[in-house]
């Protein structure tokens, strides 16, 4: 055992011997000792202690020292890579406008029942449905791209491709739009929000408020067109009745002049009556059989797409059609909201899609078979009116085979005064639309 050097512990040689040149030199190793045993050492003569390498912050400092100018240069490029980068994206804007339907109740034409007709929160839910169909039509599109300036039209068209320039403004207006707006529903409100997406944030702004305000304009303009349309027929209608009615008159003038008569007397006043009643109903049957075959003509004007056949109002009313339509568009927003979390070959992906695809079956049979109701109730009304006309020509032959006069004055009598009925009626209907026409105007 070495004696104690100074309370440092020992140090110890590897070797006394020369080693050749190719190896290295002699090291000594300085052992610690304990803090408990500072003065003395167990460490056997001859064998050595190694110590574990660590890394240095000497190290690391040589590094950089050594490695600087690289570093750097390393540095500077991704950040003129990254900021380059940043640079040439474009930023995306986006502005939500909203449409609130009102349930405004009213008075609505009614030729069927000749009566007001009121919207009721029943129904409110398949037109809000019709305003988000229509505003994302292309009608409505070709409306809108001609009333803003061309400068916005240009802004939504965006720069144009060579192989882009063969096509018509208004093909390119329609693809642009339909790719920056987007139309959604609120769930259980009766709101439709019209989102725009642009680069520039104020052409988001204007093509989303220009949007709303030009279909709130576009649907006033179309339910005053709707409102022109009723005012014209029910003025033709009335200006008919009213020289039905002074013919009438005038004949029952001269018949009475003639005949010697002035009040309707006689045994034929239930076959005058009967009359009146047939006259009614055939006239409520003519009325039905015409606004069954509008419904007909505009839904075969709309082809077999069920969603596009269910703008038409009857059917657009129809509680049935309407639950069938509200199952579907929930399946609809059933796969949107999953397609951001499975994919499409995912089972609740492909499950979800299958009761889309169950609910738009469904919704076409129950069209289908509305639309084949329909032909039938024509069929039948038309069948009515024949059987109708035909009562009514035997109770007007049976009445002149009687030979009363009586009878024919108050046939002609009950005919003016049904006329007159008829002809106000028609009045106040016109009055009504016209004053609606004079308050939307």
């Amino acid at each position: 055992m070495n004696p104690p050097n100074n309370g440092f512990g020992n140090i110890q040689p590897h070797s006394q011997q020369q080693q050749p040149l190719a190896q290295s030199q002699p090291m000594y190793v300085a052992q610690l000792p304990h803090p408990d045993h500072a003065c003395m050492s167990n460490t056997p003569v001859g064998r050595t202690q190694v110590q574990r390498s660590v890394i240095s912050v000497e190290e690391i400092l040589n590094y950089i020292r050594r490695f600087w100018m690289l570093a750097t240069l390393v540095g500077i490029v991704a950040a003129i890579g990254i900021f380059i980068y940043l640079q040439s994206r474009e930023p995306v804007y986006e502005s939500t406008s909203v449409i609130i339907l009102n349930n405004n109740v009213g008075k609505d034409l009614n030729l069927k029942t000749m009566e007001p007709a009121e919207r009721s929160e029943y129904n409110v839910p398949q037109l809000v449905n019709n305003l988000s169909i229509e505003i994302e039509s292309d009608k409505f599109r070709l409306s809108y791209f001609n009333s803003i300036s061309p400068e916005l039209r240009a802004r939504v068209i965006g720069k144009i491709s060579p192989e882009k320039r063969q096509h018509t403004e208004e093909s390119l207006f329609l693809s642009s739009l339909g790719k920056m707006i987007s139309i959604d529903v609120l769930k259980d409100s009766h709101m439709v929000s019209v989102t725009a997406k642009s680069n520039d944030s104020n052409t988001a702004a204007e093509v989303a408020n220009t949007y709303v305000s030009h279909f709130s304009e576009y649907v006033r303009m179309q339910e005053q067109e709707l409102t022109r349309k009723v005012v014209k027929f029910l003025k033709s209608k009335s200006d008919e009745l009213l020289a039905q009615v002074k013919d009438q008159e005038e004949k029952l003038l001269v018949y009475r002049e003639n005949k010697g008569v002035t009040n309707a007397k006689g045994e034929s006043d239930f076959i005058a009556d009967k009359i009146t009643v047939l006259n009614t109903q055939l006239a409520n049957a003519r009325l039905q059989e015409e606004r069954l075959q509008d419904t007909l003509t505009a839904v075969d004007q709309l082809g077999k797409d069920p969603e596009e056949i269910l703008k038409v109002p009857a059917l657009a009313e129809n509680g049935t059609l309407e639950k069938a339509y509200a199952k579907l568009a929930d399946a609809r927003a059933r796969v949107a909201e999953l397609k951001t979390d499975f994919g499409r070959l995912h089972p609740t992906m492909v499950n979800a899609v299958s009761q889309e695809k169950s609910a738009y079956d469904n919704l076409s049979k129950l069209v289908e078979q509305t639309v084949s109701s329909l032909r039938r109730q024509k069929a039948s009304a038309n069948s009515k009116i024949a059987s109708l006309e035909s009562r009514v020509k035997a109770a007007k032959a049976e009445m002149v085979s009687a030979g009363n006069i009586s009878v024919s004055q108050q046939l002609m009598e009950q005919q003016l005064k049904a006329s007159r009925e008829l002809y106000n009626s028609l009045i106040l209907q016109k009055n009504e639309a016209t004053l609606s026409l004079q308050f939307s105007g």
